[in-house]
């Protein structure tokens, strides 16, 4: 939207794909990851550093379930991504369902899926604390209203959003 770029997940390679198209590094506005799945944010910490390397000024927000978020700071700490040295400043922010970005002519809502319940629940009863945090997200952009879903575990549990869009993007 007038030359500011929007990104829904962040797997591989997508710095590579944003430098091919030579997309101006100050143009992501944020992103939004639908679950923590490597191919919906496995690119995220390369992606911090093509934007370090490429000198991003703008500050950037990232949106992702609240089970990952310590485990990417820690990342990003653990390869000298340090908030710090950066180049611009970073808003990590915790996914929850309902209104979670608003700016401009741009909002964007959270709405749970199943998608992670049973992986989730299998991995708490082997011990591991899992919230198994899966979204979809409504876009309204100048009106209009896109539905973006990553991996569902049902089809039907987006129909009434996809029936509602102007547009879907259903994975």
């Amino acid at each position: 939207r007038n030359h500011e770029l929007y990104l829904v997940d962040s797997g591989e390679p997508t710095a590579a794909y944003l430098a091919r198209r030579r997309v101006a590094p100050d143009a992501l506005r944020a992103v939004f990851v639908t679950h923590p799945h490597l191919d919906h944010l496995g690119g995220l910490p390369m992606l911090m550093q093509w934007l370090q390397l490429n000198h991003r000024n703008r500050p950037l927000l990232v949106c992702l379930p609240l089970e990952v978020l310590g485990p990417l700071r820690d990342l990003m700490n653990a390869t000298y991504l340090l908030p710090d040295l950066l180049g611009f400043d970073l808003e990590l922010r915790s996914v929850e369902p309902g209104r979670l970005y608003e700016a401009a002519a741009v909002q964007v809502e959270a709405i749970a899926n199943k998608h992670l319940d049973y992986l989730s629940a299998r991995a708490r009863e082997l011990g591991f604390p899992a919230r198994g945090d899966s979204f979809s997200f409504r876009v309204t952009l100048d009106g209009k209203r896109v539905f973006i879903s990553g991996d569902l575990a049902e089809a039907d549990e987006v129909a009434l959003h996809v029936g509602r869009a102007d547009l879907a993007v259903v994975e």
